[in-house]
């Protein structure tokens, strides 16, 4: 792939992280915390947008391919971790990904849950930004692999109790008719 040098941070990471960057929401001096960043596609962008990156995995090997992605440079921020036990204050970020994790959750309680302890990482003011999939749209498919699929009342009874603001609608991505990606792009007051 031939792309412009300035280009090539972007190459691979999400499309609707992207979005948020170019439109200001995501940048220079802020802290970032990729959650379940598997090899790292979105940390490069994320450093190239003048973030200060920490990210996790639960998964050692994927930790291991998005630290080599720096060559030990950012070995210390990029950490194995589960979400539900991550080591780090409440609040400390100015950013939050959580991009492809929640649909992982094994039911609506564990859901809830990784929701909150991504949610309990944002600082006031900050952004969390999630894609999963959802059953917005396919209210009956159940994607092999997936284990629960959110509801959009689940998505706002969340969005309550946190007392958040919604950065963007809900935006919801129909895969042919297997599944949906809903980006979920909320604010802390």
């Amino acid at each position: 792939m031939n792309l412009p040098a300035a280009w090539v941070p972007l190459a691979g990471a999400d499309i609707y992280l992207i979005d948020q960057i170019l439109r200001g929401r995501i940048g220079s001096g802020m802290s970032a915390l990729d959650v379940g960043c598997g090899g790292g596609r979105n940390l490069p962008a994320l450093l190239a947008a003048g973030c200060a990156i920490t990210a996790i995995d639960a998964d050692a090997q994927a930790v291991a391919a998005a630290r080599t992605l720096f060559g030990g440079r950012l070995d210390d921020r990029i950490l194995v971790c589960d979400l539900e036990r991550m080591p780090f204050a409440p609040g400390g970020f100015d950013v939050v990904i959580v991009n492809a994790v929640l649909h992982f959750a094994p039911d609506a309680a564990a859901f809830a849950r990784w929701a909150e302890a991504c949610w309990l990482q944002l600082a006031p003011g900050g952004l969390f930004l999630a894609r999963l999939s959802t059953r917005i749209g396919l209210p009956d498919v159940r994607p092999a692999g997936f284990r629960h699929l959110a509801s959009e009342a689940e998505l706002m009874a969340c969005e309550r109790r946190w007392m958040a603001s919604r950065a963007d609608p809900l935006k919801t991505t129909l895969v042919e008719t297997t599944r949906t990606m809903t980006t979920w792009a909320l604010t802390r007051a």
